[in-house]
């Protein structure tokens, strides 16, 4: 699995006397991260991401409208940045979804998604992903095995 991230530091030369002399700045964590600091340096790096085996509930004991309440609840209390509003709208999206007669899991799914995503792209899923776990578990659950690449935004897999 390979996603590209924006990058979580910054290399500040520190003088201008000093060649190959530079600092890292980290904006959050660096877990998984490779850094470099310099100029024209190659780096080659191979990241190995384990996944946590989850076993996942019963698909009819799950309440899609409580799972999705949850993970709203988690990501509006963070600061996901300028994406606020897009997962709002997303997550407004599989709200209204479920609630109907039939609810589509496929329109469900895919708002979910994109809610993740876009906090993904604020750089807080990695953050909120042990409180967030449980419940898009069970969302997975609910929605089905086509929803399951959910999990691993959580480092998860059923």
């Amino acid at each position: 699995m390979t996603r590209e991230h924006p990058p979580a530091s910054s290399v500040h030369p520190q003088s201008a006397q000093s060649p190959g002399s530079a600092s890292i700045s980290i904006g959050g964590n660096s877990i998984g991260s490779v850094l470099s600091a310099g100029s024209q340096n190659t780096v080659c790096a191979r990241v190995n991401v384990k996944l946590t085996k989850v076993a996942l509930p019963p698909p009819e004991s799950v309440d899609i409208l409580a799972a999705l309440g949850q993970i709203r609840t988690i990501l509006a209390s963070s600061d996901v940045g300028q994406n606020e509003r897009k997962i709002r709208h997303a997550l407004d999206d599989a709200d209204e979804e479920a609630q109907r007669q039939n609810p589509n899991k496929s329109e469900i799914g895919s708002a979910l998604k994109r809610a993740l995503n876009y906090a993904e792209e604020g750089g807080k899923l990695a953050e909120l992903a042990t409180k967030l776990a449980p419940h898009v578990t069970n969302a997975v659950a609910w929605l089905g095995s086509g929803w399951y690449h959910l999990l691993e935004l959580m480092g998860l897999s059923a």
